[in-house]
């Protein structure tokens, strides 16, 4: 259990979900890895401040836009500049590690920040899929993602060091021996949704990733829960993009440039970030093709953008179609200022009724 401390953001008298934060660690162009990280950082420590529950990075390779490719790492620093966050992966990709490695990593973790340590898993490989070279430098086989599910098993063996008797692992004992750390199934698909219900696990859908409607999907998991000596009931997170800024119309603006950053990278038409406005930069507007795949990027992601208002009436139209649990922002303004503002008017537009509660230290 975690220190007492002010209720987690989203615990209030009309029942809304916890809110807590997914940090992709983006890189924006001419920025040093440095930068990033620090970033992400400054994140953590925003949402610490500010009462979110929990803090999660994700795991990426060879990109040039993501800098989170060591979650363990990552985790160990947020955590060391955090006092009350529950800090994790969102996720670890299982099908790259050696699940014992995985169980060990997080137990040393666990060690270092007793109560407060997340390992989310994921079976896809953080890196292009069509890219061949990739898959062989990360090691992983044909077989990597079929047998991410006996990966899932081996973990939680190791993690809970109860694997029955007879089986190839019984006797093997991970170090340092601490309490088990909370094991969550992250996914978009049906497979997800049920190792989670089968596992007796929590399960957190990747809405933010552009999954139009995760209510089938959580469901399927909560019909096919089966309860666990780690998690009695089901227990469901839904990830979401956000952007929160004073006006609706500023939220607008910012989605938009992103947009068009987004655009012309692919489009090779500019190396460089976009202005922050159309109407900041007359020599460099948007182009009538151009607005319309910004339109088409647009209605391709989820998120909720706005006002702080517009934005916790977003997200509690989401909390009431989903019966979600826990909602998890993911700022996407890849500005860390504009991250960690997001953060806090967020924050502010959820604590009209709050109140303290020890279930704020709560692992799940």
């Amino acid at each position: 259990m975690q220190t007492p401390h002010q209720p987690a953001v989203g615990e209030t008298a009309d029942s809304r979900p916890r809110l807590s934060i997914l940090d992709t660690t983006p890189v924006t162009p001419g920025m040093s890895g440095y930068g990033a990280v620090e970033q992400t950082v400054a994140v953590a420590m925003a949402a610490d401040e500010l009462g979110y529950h929990r803090l999660w990075v994700t795991e990426h390779h060879a990109s040039e836009k993501i800098a989170s490719s060591a979650p363990a790492v990552l985790i160990a620093c947020i955590a060391a500049r955090t006092r009350h966050l529950r800090v994790g992966a969102g996720g670890v990709m299982l099908t790259n590690h050696q699940p014992l490695v995985t169980a060990e990593q997080f137990g040393t973790l666990e060690a270092l920040y007793p109560g407060r340590i997340d390992l989310g898993v994921g079976g896809s490989a953080g890196a292009p899929d069509t890219a061949t070279v990739y898959q062989q430098a990360l090691g992983r086989t044909a077989r990597s993602g079929s047998n991410y599910p006996q990966y899932i098993d081996d973990l939680l063996g190791f993690v809970s060091a109860a694997f029955p008797a007879g089986h190839p692992y019984a006797g093997v004992r991970v170090s340092p021996r601490v309490g088990p750390v909370p094991v969550f199934v992250l996914g978009s698909s049906e497979r997800g949704a049920m190792l989670a219900a089968e596992r007796g696990l929590p399960f957190a859908v990747a809405h933010h990733l552009g999954l139009a409607a995760p209510g089938p999907l959580l469901e399927l998991y909560r019909a096919r829960f089966r309860p666990s000596a780690t998690c009695a009931e089901p227990y469901t997170i839904v990830s979401v993009g956000a952007l929160c800024t004073a006006t609706d119309d500023e939220a607008e603006d910012i989605a938009f440039d992103l947009g068009l950053t987004e655009v012309r990278r692919r489009t090779g038409a500019g190396g460089t970030a976009a202005p922050r406005s159309a109407a900041q930069s007359p020599d460099a507007p948007a182009t009538l093709h151009e607005r319309g795949l910004v339109r088409n990027v647009l209605n391709r992601s989820t998120y909720v953008a706005g006002s702080p208002s517009t934005v916790a009436d977003g997200l509690d139209r989401l909390a009431a179609l989903t019966g979600a649990d826990e909602m998890m922002l993911v700022p996407f303004d890849q500005d860390g200022a504009g991250r960690v503002r997001t953060v806090r008017l967020i924050a502010g537009a959820y604590r009209r009724t709050m109140l303290r509660t020890p279930a704020a230290g709560a692992s799940r």
